[in-house]
């Protein structure tokens, strides 16, 4: 019985009062789940309370869901999209090993290898090799060591701890001399209270290991980096914007023994051909400009840069925001004045010396080409896999040419086809023998005698490129056209289609481009005339002003004496002598000049007709060589190749 009717009977009354009736409609109406049964709270006996709680959380509810969905569903993008990145990378490395495993001589080993490096590392967490090379072109630079003192000092500046004492690293590195070899700087973060460590590589160690200094940087230090010091000297002639990016990415260095260098640790990087994944050239002055405005015409990726080492007072700290300079001009020696300055507590100096020195600029550009990231591979690992498949897939396509240049051609065909290219050589060697023979005794020649060379000086460059282009091999090139003609001809009726084409010399203009015949006596004719006739002119100018100045002052030095003590015949005599020396002098290095550059002429036309020869035998080679068996497996190898390439670009895309 509710309490409200027991104490309604006990007081005798028949009737419910309204307010008896509302307490015992309400305690009927109540309702309390089971787990708020449970707790101590007595229950609400106000039904509109409770009706409007669970009436909010019901408004709450798809606002709240929504909220959830949406969550959920950026987790979820998220995670697909790095699962996605995950799986480019493994696909991208797999497919590097098989290219590097089946294809091996489309691929630089070292270059794959340092790509499946990057690719075993977390993403965006790569590691970074910078090659900070000090170019060599001279005897005078190779003995010289400025240029060398330059690149370690702007390593040591770029890389050195503003705030901090001189480290241990520091003295190394200033006292290692890279003529013994390049010195590898590893970056490591800025950690306070850990001391620096620093160990020797044993003598057998010497021989394959580049020695190594570990550096913490407070501001490079999370980059994951590793400088590559040393001299750097071009091998091979570049002449294509290819060439040049790939001798610069992965650059020649040699490592010289039985040196002590204490303080050093060895590592495993190779010390014969070292590849990176950026490259900062280091030259100084004027030149060093010079030679950044030549690497700004070859359209270098931004991972190739160059930087000019300016002394004091030829360019302010006002004129590194306005130059337009293709490079990064630097004053070295006012960085590490204002480092010095500042260690020392001059502040003021420090800011004027470092603006100056304009480090910022290096740190900038390492800084944002290395920063870690968490979406995908940093940019230089990126470029580093775009350029191997880049190389990779050009190589497919300069040999895919030669398989079908006359694949089902007769052996009679082909037999005859190579008789007329000996009688073609033959007949080419002949005619640049006689007629060079006429050319360097005619009268055209000897009018560039010594002799003559006060009033002659200046058609030099006339008088050689007109002999040049009457004389050098003009029979032999025609000859040349007819018979890639009668190779065409054969071709055609045999029902071949696609034209032969023909390696010929490398040109940045033209590389990749298939020729209708080779092109190596135009091109080394060209070589002549823009090479070394420029060349031969400057020297004759040379010669005469050389001349002209010693004859002049051995004249006003007899002037001279003749004023003071020394009669006419002797201050004529002095005259004379200043003459006779002069002219002597042009006669014997004239002389030596016009007979090299008659023999380079023969050289070079010589080798534009052996190189000719082998381009059209190459062409014959490998319609007798080569069965059709065998060029449909060449075919379905080069198809593979192709596939791979195309699967890993995608692959790279999917992963940056």
């Amino acid at each position: 019985m509710a309490p409200a009717l027991a104490f309604e009977r006990a007081l005798g009354r028949n009737k419910i009062s309204p307010l008896s009736r509302q307490l015992n409609n309400s305690s009927r109406t109540s309702s309390i789940c089971f787990f708020c049964s449970l707790t101590n709270r007595p229950p609400s006996t106000t039904a509109p309370a409770s009706f409007l709680v669970r009436s909010r959380r019901l408004k709450q509810l798809p606002a709240t869901l929504s909220s959830t969905r949406r969550h959920q569903s950026t987790e979820t993008t998220s995670q697909a999209a790095q699962e996605t990145r995950s799986n480019s990378r493994t696909e991208l490395a797999h497919l590097l090993n098989e290219l590097q495993s089946q294809f091996p001589n489309y691929v630089d080993n070292k270059r794959v290898a340092l790509a499946l490096r990057n690719l075993s590392e977390p993403p965006g967490q790569e590691s970074i090799r910078v090659a900070v090379l000090s170019p060599v072109k001279s005897l005078e630079e190779e003995t010289s060591h400025q240029s060398e003192l330059t690149a370690k000092q702007l390593v040591h500046v770029t890389l050195a701890d503003e705030l901090g004492a001189e480290a241990k690293w520091e003295r190394v590195l200033a006292e290692y001399d890279l003529h013994h070899g390049p010195i590898v700087v590893r970056v490591k973060p800025s950690t306070t209270g850990q001391a620096e460590t620093s160990t020797s590589a044993t003598e057998a160690e010497h021989e394959e290991r580049a020695p190594e200094v570990t550096v913490p940087s407070p501001t490079l230090g999370k980059n994951k980096l590793e400088f590559l010091v040393s001299r750097f000297r071009p091998y091979v002639p570049l002449n294509s914007s290819r060439e040049l990016e790939e001798s610069l990415l992965t650059p020649t260095v040699r490592l010289e023994d039985g040196e002590d260098r204490n303080g050093l640790h060895g590592t495993e990087i190779p010390v014969s051909t070292t590849p990176v994944h950026m490259t900062l050239v280091v030259g100084d002055g004027l030149r060093g400009a010079l030679d950044a405005s030549r690497l700004a015409r070859s359209n270098l990726p931004e991972t190739i840069q160059y930087a000019a080492n300016f002394k004091t007072g030829l360019l302010t700290a006002e004129d590194l925001g306005e130059t337009q300079l293709p490079c990064f001009p630097v004053n070295v020696d006012a960085a590490i004045q204002g480092l010095d300055a500042l260690r020392a507590g001059n502040i003021e100096l420090f800011s004027q010396r470092w603006s100056e020195g304009n480090v910022k600029a290096i740190r900038d550009w390492l800084h944002s080409n290395t920063a870690g990231t968490e979406k995908g591979l940093k940019r230089p690992v990126a470029r580093l896999i775009e350029s191997l498949l880049q190389r990779a897939s050009a190589k497919v396509q300069d040999a895919q040419p030669a398989r079908k240049e006359l694949p089902l051609a007769s052996a009679s065909s082909i037999s005859r086809l190579e008789r007329e290219v000996a009688i073609w050589a033959e007949n080419a060697h002949e005619e640049l023998q006689q007629q060079l023979d006429i050319a360097f005794t005619a009268s055209l020649w000897s009018k560039l005698g010594w002799w003559k060379l006060l009033w002659r000086a200046d058609d030099v460059t006339l008088v050689t490129s007109e002999m040049i282009a009457q004389r050098f091999l003009p029979k032999a090139e025609k000859d040349l056209i007819h018979l890639t003609g009668r190779i065409q001809e054969a071709a055609v009726e045999l029902g071949i289609t696609t034209s032969p084409s023909y390696p010929g010399p490398t040109l940045s203009s033209t590389a990749g481009a298939g020729k209708k015949w080779p092109a190596q006596i135009p091109y080394t004719r060209n070589y002549l005339q823009e090479t070394t006739v420029p060349s031969l002119h400057a020297l004759a100018q040379k010669l005469v002003v050389q001349s002209a100045g010693f004859t002049g002052m051995t004249t006003l030095l007899a002037g001279l004496s003749y004023f003071s003590a020394l009669g006419a015949y002797e201050c004529g005599a002095i005259a004379a002598l200043g003459l006779v020396v002069s002219l002597r002098y042009v006669q014997k290095k004239w002389n030596e000049a016009r007979e090299y550059w008659e023999a380079e002429v023969r050289e070079e036309g010589r080798k534009a007709v052996r190189a000719t020869e082998l381009s059209v035998t190459r062409t014959l080679e490998w319609a007798k060589e080569e069965h059709p068996g065998e060029l449909v497996a060449r075919d379905e190898a080069l198809t593979r190749a192709k596939d791979i390439i195309r699967q890993a670009k995608k692959a790279l895309d999917a992963a940056t």
